[in-house]
This record gives C-alpha cells, sequence and structure tokens, in this order.
C-alpha cells in the first residue's frame, strides 16, 4: 500500500478548507503527515479508542490555534453550542463521553469563529450532547 502524507498533498494541491480523517484508527498518524494548521478538520471517535481521540485533539493543538465540537454517532448537528477548547473537548472524552458510542470531533481555526462565548458552560450544550 503506497502511503502520502497531507504535507505532501498540501504541496501538490494546496491547503483545503476542510479534510476529513477517516482512517479507522490511523487518524494520528495521518496528523504525524501534517505540520501546518488547515482551515477544518474532523476525526472519528469510538467509545473503545477514546485514548487515541484524545492524542489527536493534543496534536491537532499543536498545529495552531483550534477550536472543536462534536457530532454524536450519525447525528447532524453539534453536540455543543459553543465551540470548545482542545481542553474542554478532552475532558468530555475522558469524563462526560460515557454512554456515547461514537462520533466525529471537529476542529476549526479559531480565527474562523465568530467572536462569541468559547466555552462549554452554557447548560443547553451539556443538555443537548448527553440527551
Amino acid at each position: 500500500v503506497s502511503v502520502v502524507t497531507l504535507d505532501s498533498l498540501i504541496e501538490t494541491y494546496g491547503a483545503p478548507e476542510f479534510c476529513k480523517i477517516d482512517v479507522e484508527g490511523y487518524e494520528l498518524e495521518v496528523l504525524a503527515g501534517l505540520s501546518q494548521p488547515v482551515a477544518g478538520l474532523s476525526i472519528e471517535f469510538v467509545h473503545g479508542a477514546l485514548e487515541e481521540a484524545v492524542a489527536c485533539v493534543r496534536r491537532i493543538r499543536e498545529l495552531g490555534p483550534y477550536r472543536f465540537n462534536i457530532v454524536v454517532g450519525e447525528r447532524r448537528d453539534f453536540g455543543f453550542d459553543a465551540w470548545a477548547t482542545a481542553d474542554e473537548i478532552i475532558d468530555w472524552l475522558t469524563v462526560g463521553s460515557g454512554g456515547i458510542s461514537s462520533g466525529d470531533i471537529y476542529a476549526r481555526l479559531e480565527s474562523l469563529i465568530p467572536l462569541v462565548d468559547l466555552s462549554l458552560a452554557d447548560a443547553k450544550s451539556a443538555e443537548r450532547v448527553h440527551g
């Protein structure tokens, strides 16, 4: 199987506006081949491999000033009303995601998010995520 890095694809085709990484457990390896921020990213998370998702969020945070949101399961709406920090998403993955079997984590560069309250303190957000 031939492998290329995201960096080499960006060099050839330019930076994407959005990159969905869906490689069944190899997300961290894909992110290792990215050395510059892109406008938007998404990765999958599954309950049995939350440590991998946490490592991916940390890697994305190293790339630039990102904010995060989630989509639970096959839903089509964001789980949080406000975009969260990496630490808030990591906390949610390690403590607050109980019972959720899978979903997607979305990351957007901070500069692309309107200047609004970006914390997860909004109880309405937590209620939407947990049911």
